[in-house]
């Protein structure tokens, strides 16, 4: 066998013991002396995401794609522009995202229904996901699901019953929703799925339960996650995200320094692959800063973390009410409120800022409206936004001088958190 077969398959074994960044040498070397097929590009092309390349993810991945054309595959070919889709719509670059996503449509619309349909389905349900479209994306999930069963593709059965857990908490049944992830999460857990869309479904779960509240389940999520990473440190593209949840593990229990540190260190290693993460990363720093009082610090953080891509609210206007602007602070929650889009989810992140800054600005009847909006909404929600609520009914209660009722609502806030 020569030296370069001997690479190769050295280099396909380090890729299935998941030692990548030795992986990615042994592979890059041999590519170098004699081009790889597509089926070891497409390895070669994971390796690079992993160790955070991901400019040579790309270049391989359309390597990868050219050569399963060149070799008459669509279904190959369309794999691999799905896969390029979901890497640039993490990255941020929607129209490239889209386009590699209407490449892989446009390659199976004479084939048969196949796995790599279901994986083209999920991949538009993510997009469809994260531009609002929460109807849309429950019905791709749902069907990429469903083929992931039929063809019994565990990755893509896993993946879609995931998405159709997340679309449904998006949608109002967050406790139906919730069992689906935790179905999900089992698959995960145990080991069975491989690398990428473990990273895939741990992260998309836990930023879920950051928007929806679910603190116990992320805790809980970011600790199993924490022990899969275990050695990969060469893995950035799973050590940066583990690094984002830990970071708001760490805020929401007040070790705000550690958390920081964390956070910068997250947007760092994930700047360039996936733009959502790195911008959630910023936005914690933005939060630790104003929780702190370093006003200046906090700005600056929430506007990288706008460039990014991440809404600044309602952090950005709780920063105006504490830089003594609570009419501008009032005008950025409103309008932020107003958006079309917002969710049941979304509304309660912003609601209980929107009833600190009313308060601040003496229009307790606003407070009041967004106060009782909340608590409409948390009647069926986690703990979390029940206890959210109930602190901003104690809140609104203080002011109109209720106080039996304020110390009841707030006790009751307590014990919910």
């Amino acid at each position: 066998m020569s030296v370069v077969s001997q690479d190769l398959e050295r280099g396909r074994t380090a890729y299935e013991r998941h030692l990548w960044e030795e992986a990615f040498t042994l592979l890059s070397s041999v590519d170098t002396a004699s081009p790889l097929g597509a089926e070891d590009l497409d390895l070669l092309a994971k390796c690079a995401y992993f160790t955070g390349r991901s400019e040579v993810c790309v270049e391989v991945g359309r390597r990868s794609y050219v050569e399963q054309l060149r070799a008459g595959t669509p279904r190959g070919a369309a794999m691999c522009a799905c896969q390029l889709s979901v890497v640039f719509l993490l990255r941020g670059d929607v129209a490239l995202g889209g386009g590699w996503l209407a490449r892989a449509q446009r390659l199976l619309e004479k084939e048969p229904e196949c796995v790599e349909l279901g994986h083209t389905l999920a991949a538009e349900a993510e997009a469809l996901f994260w531009s609002g479209d929460l109807e849309g994306s429950l019905v791709r999930a749902s069907r990429a699901a469903e083929i992931g069963s039929r063809f019994s593709d565990l990755d893509l059965a896993t993946l879609g019953l995931h998405q159709v857990g997340r679309a449904r908490c998006r949608l109002g049944g967050v406790a139906e929703g919730m069992r689906l992830l935790d179905e999900a999460m089992i698959v995960v857990l145990a080991g069975d799925l491989d690398p990428y869309y473990v990273c895939w479904v741990y992260c998309s779960s836990i930023s879920l339960c950051r928007l929806v509240s679910e603190f116990r389940r992320a805790t809980e999520w970011t600790a199993a996650y924490e022990q899969w990473v275990g050695a990969r440190e060469d893995a950035l593209m799973f050590s940066g995200t583990c690094r984002l949840h830990r970071s708001e593990i760490m805020r929401l229990r007040g070790a705000w320094p550690e958390a920081e540190r964390e956070a910068r260190l997250a947007s760092e290693q994930l700047d360039g692959l996936d733009a959502m993460d790195a911008a959630e990363a910023m936005y914690d720093v933005g939060e630790i800063r104003r929780l702190v009082g370093d006003l200046h610090a906090a700005e600056e953080a929430y506007v990288q973390a706008s460039r990014l891509g991440r809404e600044p609210q309602a952090g950005m206007a709780l920063l105006r009410m504490a830089q003594g602007r609570v009419d501008e602070a009032g005008a950025a929650i409103r309008r932020a409120l107003a958006e079309p889009h917002r969710d049941r989810a979304a509304r309660a992140a912003l609601l209980p800022a929107r009833v600190e800054i009313a308060l601040a600005a003496d229009r307790i009847e606003e407070a009041r409206a967004a106060a009782d909006e909340l608590q409409a909404i948390a009647s069926d929600d986690s703990p979390a936004v029940r206890a959210a609520a109930e602190y901003a009914q104690g809140l609104v209660r203080l002011t109109e001088t209720n106080a039996d009722g304020a110390l009841a609502s707030l006790r009751r806030a307590w014990q919910l958190w």
